[in-house]
């Protein structure tokens, strides 16, 4: 596309002594053409006084520099490209950018609103309601020199102003034109409809003289674009006021913009402020982004950047309104105009300013009241953090500390109550901070109404916490510590009780651990971290005793001896089923070893009292092989750092606090702390182990009431505080007016095994235990290995050679066939007889033995045919602080059914889960069909909770009652019974609807709560279970209140008896079956001839064929003194 040359043009140059040389274009043309006729190259360079266009200004006499050596080259171009411009419309360009040469603004940015894109596949744009005329289709083109060429509107377009725009401007008229740039925003707005890729300049504008007759247009302007290299123009008139109708002429066939080229519109008048207010809630950075990725991509690419100011001016910018919002230049003068301004209204915050060190408190009458609110039913958080205001020279870095309660809606945000941003990170600071806030509290409620929060967490920091208790508790921090351990110790008096508990957030407590495991347990840093989360569960004195108390003897002691390796397995215990919380359960009914700790003395009794259990824990000092688990200097660690202050970061001060003794003050905590459970809103008796309400409202301050900045002044925090606070103060109304009450269904049996997550991993209870590691290798020794049932066992033979029959006995003897004469064959060749041993011995013998899968008893059932196979491995989870099977309990609750009559059918524990907590669909396959429970007036049963605690089920005919008992205490067994009621009833209909079973489908079935005694460790849940069963069928058909000893002592005493009695009435024939599959022929299809092989030690028989020896295996154990796996060194 070419331009129609203009052949009178005249140009003006300056040449020496501010005289003005006029040269015309041909003259400029004949030069050029002469100097490159001349063989002078043609170069597009302007930065040498020597090339070419250099040349061209001393041939024509005119000063050689820069802007001269520009113009001429501009001549040349144009008249390449022959534009059809008029003579005076072409003038006016020329001036304009010359003068734009040496005069061009720092803020090269637009300085318009946002113009609706264009629709590419739409020729029709609508603006303000009215429609423009069909636009010509954009394509564009780049040349071999980078310029971009994009056709222009050959027609005239149109588009109309918005009449509020028009009348705001119309405001600023003066004569003949209009004051200030708002009109080239509105301009440039339409203009950006029409043809987005230019960026326009305007020259001038004109308005019709008002009253004037005369037939001229009402608006009128000249526009350019900004790019160098363009020639075109824009002219935009507005004939009448009526309808606004803008109509737009182009002049130029296409436009020319270099391709390393941006322009923008300055950012000018209401388009400013416009932009500012977007940057209060805005980065400028972000708004820049978000512009930009709005620009279409054919504008993108020609250039233009109108839509998209430069991150450096909405700087600028968002600093102006900043500038603004400020009342002095002086930022103390700024904060003391503030404080002469308040109107004590009810949202105001700022409440003092310091001026060495520099800091400002800020809290309001409406945060006052709901603090008042709160802290008596919830937890008051207390943490610091920073870079929300930029350090100063030569001063400590600035942090802001905030007082926080949480939403009563769960989900919402938390709400800080008072804040103090200063640069004094000292005690004296944060507790003068605080006593402020409880003095403006005093204030509004007076002495006597104010309120003590029950409960505040921190981070863990030395001066939160004696800040905390300098303030709330009125006493230090080692004073506050005893009288926890005074509460602990079940010697509390209402004084201690009228102190607010204080606790650590257990994230902060981790990481102190991490380092400390890290540093003296390089090699054991797993355990160590699974034993120390162990600790934050302890929920009472005396369990955590134990605890450390075990991980003394395991991380201290320089020998492996029978202490170390019973104290591991203490811990395995704990850890398996440390999930399992008592913070509100269990009531200590002997406190003798309680009263024993009172007269520790010292500056901190948990230190004291804590020093003294290791100092006493078992140690194996002896001569042995060495402990695999010592780590020098962890224990002491603990002792020294961690446990004086126990309180506060384990579940001794958490939960209903009643439970730690029997007084009048303990009962009294224990009702008010029901109360505060049954309330709907967010309380203590939840989520109260770590500060992530805390983590959550610091994360809010900084990137949503504060968006990232970081500010330099004290009076800007002020300003940006109130105005989020102010909202803030409206979600929470908001919260409460929509708070309602919810309910959550959670799973409580799992069925299959879920991936641990990392998250809470170290107090969480592990999925796999940790093996007891020993120094010292066993020898070698020819062992066969036997898979029986789940578990793989070493099989060890020995030396010696073992008698053969003669082959008169072989021949006589009738064992050929039948395993039974095998036995009693071999039996009488060894002449030995099998040692008879007391049930006592038996058991002590079986328990000092490893899990094996020997069988040691069969317990007959309720159901012929189905009895009950005790493997070794089972009866070992009777064992003091194990967690006892389903086996043992079931065939425990049989024995005493039997006993009693067989009035009560003992349900599978299984099909129980299934009842209680399955899917619908998976109870076809467990209604019993064979069962007639008409042959029975109640159901006994317990169901797996969490795969780590055990719950009764107990289902009365007589009064139609359905009994779910929790062994540790729970304030919804009522909740829980009667939906099991439910649930049971569904069962029923489901019998009736596949099998046609209708016993007891009419019974109208409730739920009630049993009387009875509360769980006091983590492991004792199966033997509580037992009890209860017994009380009830023995009782039946009355309800019995059921009472108990469940001390650790008693319950291991229980736990020995249930195994002797289990002992006592099996009716294993260990002479002729096999105590690997209890059988007298092996399971499943096998040859005529059964091989038989007996332990030589315990005289137990067992098939060759289940311990699966090979043949080489067989001959060596036949010819020598063979051990089972049970009797196995």
């Amino acid at each position: 596309m070419f331009f129609l040359l203009i052949l009178y043009r005249v140009y003006t140059f300056v040449i020496f002594g501010n005289k003005i040389r006029t040269i015309q274009r041909e003259e400029i043309l004949n030069k050029i053409k002469d100097l490159q006729i001349s063989d002078i190259t043609l170069d597009a360079s302007l930065s040498n006084v020597t090339d070419f266009w250099g040349k061209v200004c001393s041939e024509l006499g005119i000063p050689n520099n820069k802007r001269n050596r520009y113009r001429l080259r501009r001549v040349h171009e144009c008249h390449k490209h022959a534009a059809g411009l008029s003579p005076s419309t072409q003038q006016d360009i020329d001036d304009s950018r010359d003068k734009e040469d040496g005069q061009k603004s720092a803020e090269n940015a637009p300085a318009m609103s946002p113009s609706p894109l264009k629709d590419k596949d739409d020729s029709w744009t609508k603006e303000d309601g009215q429609k423009s005329p069909e636009k010509s289709p954009v394509s564009s083109t780049s040349d071999e020199q980078g310029f971009l060429k994009i056709p222009v509107p050959q027609k005239p377009s149109y588009f109309f102003i918005d009449r509020k725009d028009w009348e705001n401007i119309k405001k600023k008229r003066k004569q003949r034109g209009f004051k200030g740039l708002q009109w080239t925003n509105v301009i440039s707005k339409g203009l950006q409809t029409i043809y987005p890729y230019c960026s326009i300049a305007f020259k001038r504008h004109k308005l019709k003289i008002i009253g004037s007759k005369k037939a001229s247009p009402e608006f009128w302007c000249l526009g350019y674009c900004r790019f160098e290299d363009c020639p075109i123009t824009v002219t935009v008139t507005v004939n009448s006021e009526k309808d606004l109708k803008a109509e737009v002429k182009f002049q130029g066939e296409q436009s020319i913009h270099n391709a390393t080229e941006l322009k923008r519109r300055p950012v000018r008048a209401d388009e400013r402020v416009r932009i500012g207010e977007g940057l209060q809630t805005q980065l400028p950075r972000s708004m820049y982004l978000q512009r930009l990725t709005q620009i279409e991509d054919d504008v993108l690419a020609s250039g233009c950047r109108d839509e998209a100011p430069t991150p450096q001016v909405l700087k600028n910018i968002s600093w102006e309104v900043r500038k603004k919002s400020r009342q002095h230049s002086n930022e103390i003068r700024s904060l003391q105009i503030m404080v002469e301004q308040k109107t004590n209204g009810p949202d105001e915050v700022l409440q003092k300013v310091f001026l060495h060190p520099k800091g400002v408190m800020l809290w309001s009458i409406r945060g006052i009241e709901i603090f008042q609110d709160r802290c008596r039913e919830d937890i008051v958080y207390l943490d610091a953090t920073g870079s929300i205001k930029k350090k100063e020279k030569g001063s400590p870095p600035f942090y802001v500390y905030e007082v926080v309660v949480r939403n009563p809606q769960k989900g919402s945000s938390p709400l800080p109550v008072a804040t103090y941003l200063t640069c004094d990170h000292t005690t004296a600071s944060v507790t003068y901070f605080l006593e402020a806030f409880q003095t403006d509290v005093a204030r509004t409620y007076g002495r006597k109404g104010m309120r003590v929060p029950i409960m505040l967490i921190c981070d863990g920091s030395m001066v939160l916490m004696q800040a905390i208790c300098s303030s709330f508790a009125k006493k230090n921090l080692q004073d506050t510590m005893n009288h926890y351990y005074t509460i602990a110790s079940g010697k509390a008096t209402k004084e201690d009780f009228d102190l607010p508990i204080l606790h650590r957030c257990l994230s902060h407590v981790m990481k102190n651990a991490k380092d400390m495991c890290k540093k003296y347990a390089p090699n054991h840093y797993h355990l160590s971290m699974h034993v120390f989360g162990l600790f934050t569960t302890a929920s009472s004195l005396r369990e955590l005793d134990d605890m450390v108390e075990s991980a003394a003897v395991v991380f201290s002691s320089p020998y492996s001896g029978p202490s170390v390796e019973k104290h591991f397995n203490n811990l395995q215990c704990w850890l398996q089923n440390k999930g399992f919380h008592l913070d509100e359960t269990a009531v200590y009914h002997n406190q003798k070893r309680a009263e024993d700790t009172q007269f520790i003395k010292g500056s901190n009794n948990f230190g004291r009292h804590f020093k003294e259990v290791i100092s006493q824990a078992p140690l194996d000092m002896e001569n042995g092989e060495p402990n695999l688990y010592f780590c020098k200097g962890l224990v002491s660690h603990i002792s020294k750092f961690l446990l004086p202050y126990a309180a506060l970061w384990t579940g001794i001060m958490l939960g209903d606090l009643g439970r730690h003794g029997t007084g009048h003050v303990y009962k009294e905590y224990t009702k008010r702390y029901r109360v505060l459970k049954q309330i709907k809103k967010q309380n203590i008796t939840e989520d109260n182990k770590t500060q992530g309400i805390m983590e959550k409202s610091q994360w809010d301050l900084k990137h949503i009431r504060f968006r990232g900045c970081r500010l330099t002044r004290l009076d800007d925090f002020v300003v940006k505080y109130q105005a989020a606070h102010t909202a803030l103060l409206k979600e929470y109304e908001d919260s409460k007016r929509v708070l309602k009450k919810k309910t959550y269904r959670v799973q409580l049996e799992k069925w299959k095994e879920r991936q641990q997550k990392k998250r809470g991993r170290y107090t969480s209870p592990i999925r796999k235990p940790f093996t007891f590691k020993s120094a010292i290798r066993k020898d070698d020794s020819p062992v066969s290995k036997t898979s029986i049932g789940k578990a793989q066992k070493k099989r060890q033979m020995k030396g010696e050679k073992k008698p053969e029959k003669s082959p008169e006995e072989q021949d006589d003897s009738p064992v050929s066939k039948t395993s039974i004469g095998k036995a009693q064959k071999k039996r009488q060749m060894k002449g030995e007889k099998k040692p008879e041993k007391s049930p006592e011995e038996q058991l002590i013998f079986l328990w000092k033995k490893k899990e094996t899968e020997v069988v040691v008893s069969v317990i007959q059932s309720q159901i012929k045919g189905n009895n009950f196979i005790i493997h070794h491995s089972e009866l070992l989870s009777l064992q003091p602080h194990q967690w006892i099977t389903g086996e043992i309990i079931e065939s425990l609750l049989h024995l005493y059914a039997s006993e009693t009559g067989n009035t009560a059918y003992v349900m599978n524990h299984y099909t129980t889960g299934l009842i209680l907590f399955g899917e619908r669909t998976r109870l076809a396959r467990h209604t019993l069909p064979k069962v007639n429970f008409d042959n029975y007036q109640t159901i006994v049963s317990f169901v797996n909770i969490e795969n780590s605690h055990w719950r009764f089920l107990y289902i009365n005919t007589v009064n139609q009652t359905v009994y779910l008992v929790d062994p540790a205490k729970s304030f919804t067994e009522q909740v829980d019974s009667n939906k099991a009621a439910k649930k049971f009833s569904e069962y029923l209909k489901i019998r009736r609807t596949c099998y046609g079973k209708t016993e007891w489908v009419d019974m109208k079935w409730k739920g009630g709560v049993l009387t009875h005694p509360v769980q006091q460790d983590g492991s004792s849940c199966g033997v509580i279970v037992i009890k209860m069963a017994r009380a009830v069928m023995e009782a039946f058909p009355a309800v019995p209140e059921i009472y108990f000893d469940t001390s650790k002592t008693e319950m291991a005493k229980e736990r020995k008896t249930m195994a002797l009695q289990i002992l006592q009435e099996s009716g294993f024939d260990s002479e002729n079956n096999c105590s690997m599959c209890s059988m007298a022929k092996p399971p499943g299809s096998g040859p005529p001839m059964t091989n038989w092989i007996q332990c030589d030690t315990c005289f137990r028989w067992f098939h060759e064929l289940c311990l699966n020896m090979d043949t080489e295996k067989l001959i060596q154990a036949r010819a020598s003194i063979w051990n089972c796996c049970l009797c196995v060194v």
